[in-house]
């Protein structure tokens, strides 16, 4: 009987610290549509910055020839975009996403955008697809339409704040070895 008790304290605990938790999923107010972006000072120039750049999308890409759209050191930016597939017997799930990262002396600026989530399921010959944009997410969210969405809101949020942490270490490197 104890055991049974610890457990249901457990899960009662664990269920409160999950209905708990916030995210605050940034959208534009005029388009409605998602993004994560951030400005960042910093004492290197803008051809480190730009080199710091190409170093983080390399290191993170499975092809940055492939990812890579726009290359331009005159003006500091890059764009990259990016496609995950997670392939199965009934179900596969393509996330997009573009990075767009601006250097300037002493500041850049990175954006994660057009964030798109496709699923494609297939039962007994017959195949549908589901389109998910990250604005639709942060909708599933604030309307708490179900447990599953808004814990995969949730770890979306993260997903892509990490993504900007990352890149955030990386471009603030001085290595000129």
């Amino acid at each position: 009987m104890k055991k049974v008790m610890a457990l249901c304290i457990v899960i009662m605990s664990s269920i409160m610290a999950y209905s708990q938790t916030e995210i605050n999923i940034p959208y534009d107010s005029i388009t409605g549509e998602s993004y994560y972006t951030e400005v960042k000072e910093t004492p290197l120039s803008k051809d480190k910055l730009f080199s710091n750049a190409k170093v983080w999308l390399a290191t993170n890409l499975n092809s940055y020839k492939r990812s890579v759209d726009l290359e331009d050191p005159a003006s500091g930016k890059i764009i990259a975009k990016i496609v995950n597939v997670e392939p199965g017997k009934l179900l596969t799930t393509t996330e997009k996403f573009t990075i767009t990262i601006d250097c300037k002396d002493k500041k850049f600026r990175y954006k994660i955008s057009d964030i798109v989530f496709e699923t494609v399921i297939t039962v007994g010959g017959k195949t549908t697809n589901h389109n998910v944009t990250m604005s639709g997410y942060k909708k599933f969210y604030d309307d708490k339409f179900s447990d599953a969405t808004v814990k995969r809101a949730i770890e979306l949020d993260q997903k892509y704040r990490e993504i900007g942490a990352s890149i955030v270490k990386t471009m603030s490197v001085n290595d000129d070895f």
